[in-house]
Parts: C-alpha cells; sequence; structure tokens
C-alpha cells in the first residue's frame, strides 16, 4: 500500500503545524501553570492546617506523655523506697 501526499496537501499540513503548533504550546504551558497553581493552593491548605491544629495537639500530646512519663518514675522511686524499708 502506497500513501501519496500532494505537494498541495504537504503544503497545507505545514501551514496548519505553523498556525496551530503555537496554541498548542501555549495551551499546555497554560495548563500546566493552573495545575501548579491549584496544587499551591492544595499545599498552602494543608500546611495552614498543620500549623493551626495538629502541631498544637502534637504539643499536647507529648506535654501529657512527659507528665505521665515523671508521674511513674515518681510511683516507682516511691515503690522502691517502700520496698526497702
Amino acid at each position: 500500500m502506497q500513501i501519496h501526499i500532494t505537494n498541495d496537501a504537504l503544503l497545507l499540513i505545514g501551514i496548519l503545524i505553523v498556525v496551530f503548533l503555537p496554541q498548542i504550546h501555549l495551551l499546555l504551558i497554560f495548563a500546566v501553570y493552573a495545575f501548579v497553581e491549584e496544587f499551591d493552593k492544595l499545599c498552602a491548605k494543608v500546611i495552614k492546617f498543620t500549623c493551626d491544629y495538629v502541631f498544637p495537639l502534637m504539643c499536647l500530646y507529648m506535654l501529657c506523655l512527659t507528665f505521665l512519663k515523671m508521674a511513674i518514675f515518681v510511683y516507682n522511686d516511691f515503690k522502691n523506697l517502700l520496698d526497702e524499708i
């Protein structure tokens, strides 16, 4: 099977590529820019949520664990002291 492309068809294909190729690249650039911008907004929301809610809860949790550990140490010290007496 042979495909014959005439000079007129080849010229038309070339003109169409020259006309529409820059717009396709521009569309791709805008699509990537919009995707990156939306991803940036999502990341900003995640970071804001983390700083506003997760970090204070983690600090409170660590503070509670510290007091619990201190209470266990004090209890064990008193228990060892009473066992020695």
